[in-house]
């Protein structure tokens, strides 16, 4: 499990569906349909994601950076898990 980033995609290998891609210098989340961020902001995004839908469960010490993560998104966590809990758009969940 990890989050790989390259210049302009970030993705999952097995912990999420999410992804995130770069276009025009702005940085779009699946799991944040219509939000344009910074590449700060979209790592945290993509943090978010591979811990929700990664092996950590609520209690894991993982999930603590969730509440940080999702401060920088204008998020509140309980928000956050509940946007990244659903399946990117045109997939199957």
């Amino acid at each position: 499990m990890g989050l790989h980033i390259s210049s302009n995609l970030m993705w999952s290998d097995d912990a999420t569906e999410h992804t995130a891609s770069e276009q025009d210098g702005t940085w779009h989340v699946s799991w944040l349909p219509g939000r344009t961020l910074t590449h700060s902001e979209a790592v945290s995004a993509m943090q978010i994601a591979v811990t929700v839908g990664g092996s950590a469960e609520p209690g894991d010490l993982r999930f603590l950076h969730v509440e940080g993560w999702s401060a920088e998104l204008g998020l509140a966590p309980a928000e956050a898990i509940m946007l990244v809990s659903k399946p990117p758009a045109g997939t199957a969940g």
